[in-house]
């Protein structure tokens, strides 16, 4: 192997770890780099030379190598006779780590197909006729990526982007619908794998009586989830009392984590009545916030109680005990979604969906 593939074998590595929002933070070391593909240190080097000239990385003298700022990067792909054109990503200006997760990557993808990437804000409510009317005042509008949260898209909306003529992806999207455009596609997570899994992760550890809690607003996807953990529970012969899905009716921008909060705490004559040893939580916000209802109640996760729940974040780690969960690779949903305004295969399905990986913890235990 010579040393120039080398260098270009680390190069595209590196590329692909400024995918992740963790590189915001910080990139692989010089260190670390050479341990990882036991090369000296001048292939890593041009490597990172390179990737700095090129405003992928910023190498600060006595700190961490991160990833460039966002503005670095839409200025980047909008210099002359670089830029491929513009996409618009839309999404709810609300505070999630999901969306914080999308955006980077988004930025990230765009900068390698040279694009514009514009960010398009809205509170509560989209309003898709500006939504379009923006799109229209971009020089060469590639197209539109929207993340619409706990929302569907109504009849006239689906009308409306099918009228546009332009690309749309619609990313982590809860819903499905029986007449979709064929210029619009859907990325999300595998609810239904989802629920297969938490259920059959719980069997093994030897769990045979389980509660779910559905702490989000009611979706497709949630729905599918609920469906899916009942078929698969009496597959394998576990009990799922009607009365141990415990359910609330908690709207779009409302917080998931105190609707699991008050949830739990009414369920708790429940749960110790029907001796259940495990339970799912929908969304990982709200097995987070109902550990702290248990820790009221006397209760330790992990030994009195298994708790699993779907979706990965950063604080999940750092929970007490961490918890176990069921992730969705929302960078590689994000890369797509760009990649598909640009270039969608001929046989691309209408909706394209994510398994997920099973990230084991400590809120989770095996029972005799």
């Amino acid at each position: 192997m010579t040393r120039t593939l080398k260098y270009q074998i680390i190069k595209d590595w590196l590329v692909e770890q400024a995918a992740d929002p963790a590189s915001r933070k910080a990139m692989p070391s010089i260190r670390q780099i050479r341990k990882h593909f036991g090369v000296s240190l001048a292939p890593v080097t041009r490597a990172l030379q390179e990737l700095e000239a090129e405003g992928l990385i910023e190498r600060r003298q006595g700190a961490s190598t991160v990833t460039t700022s966002r503005n670095h990067t839409i200025n980047k792909a909008s210099e002359a006779n670089v830029s491929q054109g513009t996409i618009i990503s839309v999404f709810p200006d609300y505070p999630s780590e999901v969306y914080w997760r999308m955006s980077h990557a988004l930025e990230h993808q765009a900068r390698m197909q040279k694009l514009n990437l514009q960010m398009y804000k809205f509170d509560h409510t989209l309003d898709l006729d500006d939504v379009l009317r923006f799109a229209g005042s971009q020089d060469r509008c590639r197209g539109l990526m929207l993340t619409m949260g706990s929302d569907a898209l109504s009849i006239k909306q689906l009308e409306q982007l099918g009228a546009s003529g332009l690309p749309v992806t619609l990313c982590d999207h809860l819903f499905e619908y029986e007449n979709l455009p064929a210029n619009v596609t859907i990325l999300s997570p595998d609810a239904s794998m989802t629920a297969q899994m938490g259920v059959t992760t719980l069997h093994e550890m030897g769990h045979r009586k389980l509660g779910y809690f559905r702490n989000e607003p009611k979706t497709d996807q949630g729905d599918q989830k609920l469906a899916n953990t009942l078929r698969t529970a009496r597959q394998l012969g576990i009990e799922l009392d009607k009365r141990a899905v415990f359910s609330t009716a908690i709207k779009s921008w409302s917080s998931s984590m105190d609707a699991a909060m008050e949830l739990t705490r009414e369920a708790l004559p429940v749960i110790k009545e029907l001796g259940l040893t495990a339970l799912m939580y929908q969304s990982t916000p709200g097995a987070y916030a109902a550990c702290q209802v248990f820790y009221e109640a006397g209760i330790r996760v992990g030994k009195d109680i298994s708790v699993i729940s779907g979706g990965d974040y950063e604080f999940a780690q750092y929970a007490c005990p961490a918890l176990t969960v069921m992730a969705s690779d929302y960078v590689q949903m994000a890369k797509d979604a760009v990649n598909l305004l640009i270039d969608k295969p001929a046989n691309t399905p209408a909706l394209i969906k994510y398994p997920p990986s099973l990230i084991k913890r400590n809120s989770v235990c095996r029972i005799d």
